[in-house]
């Protein structure tokens, strides 16, 4: 009885420390769906001037790509099972994403343009698209430089991404704006993650690629999950935002020398 009895407090503790890790690994912030839209329509549009009618110039090109697949991204991630009919549009949303990187890959900027128009919550859902979660990484061509791009700056047609998270780590006085930031950052990272270099050799090893972009994505997660607060402690949320601008900035000084 007595091992019997130990067996089932060893069995219990286990289970108490699995459910544990599960919570751990599941406690990420998710992006909120009205945080979700702003993003989305911010972007898409911001998708069609890259794209200028079908005749983009080599800026242009690059960051339509770009945010497109970070649309694909945004769109996947929202998909939760909870909500079926939901899930079909958003990975209709996804597809259509797709469909505008791999048209610019083609140079078919015309194509792109059409189902550029198509990346609103309003399109219609496709009853055949998968709501299964698909490696967007290996899709479109898609390369590390233009993963990159949005992080540029807008007169560079980029996101201002860089500038605007450096700015907001010097000084933040509102944080209204920060959900956004960290939420396109936080897509990059997980762009990053499935996107080695391939020198793999010394400090530019894959290990150590995947370890900057692990420490990117969790500071990003942190700053978004600080900006959610009822009413967010502005001194933790800069220094959690000094924390992602150092994870870049330690990054760069490997991997960009």
């Amino acid at each position: 009885m007595q091992i019997r009895s130990l067996g089932l407090k060893i069995g219990f503790s286990i289970a108490l420390f699995l459910g544990f890790v599960a919570v751990t690994e599941l406690s990420a912030a998710s992006v909120t769906a009205d945080d979700f839209k702003a993003i989305l329509d911010h972007d898409s549009a911001h998708l069609l001037k890259q794209l200028k009618d079908g005749s983009p110039d080599k800026k242009g090109i690059i960051q339509s790509k770009a945010t497109a697949m970070l649309i694909a991204m945004y769109a996947q991630k929202q998909m939760d099972g909870k909500d079926k009919t939901r899930d079909q549009q958003l990975a209709t949303l996804r597809d259509n994403a797709v469909k505008v990187a791999e048209a610019v890959s083609s140079k078919k900027y015309k194509d792109a343009v059409e189902a550029a128009k198509l990346l609103s919550l309003k399109t219609a859902a496709n009853p055949s698209a998968k709501t299964e979660a698909i490696d967007l990484s290996k899709l479109a061509k898609f390369e590390m430089f233009e993963l990159m791009s949005p992080l540029k700056k807008t007169s560079g047609g980029g996101l201002n991404l860089e500038s605007d998270l450096k700015e907001m780590a010097d000084k933040l006085k509102d944080a209204s704006k920060v959900p956004g930031l960290a939420a396109r950052i936080l897509t990059i990272a997980e762009y990053t993650e499935n996107m080695p270099t391939d020198t793999g050799s010394g400090k530019k090893s894959v290990a150590n690629w995947k370890k900057y972009a692990k420490m990117m994505k969790d500071a990003a997660d942190e700053v978004y999950e600080g900006s959610k607060a009822a009413k967010p402690d502005l001194k933790k949320l800069q220094t959690s935002l000094g924390k992602l601008n150092a994870s870049c900035t330690e990054c760069h000084n490997v991997f960009k020398n």
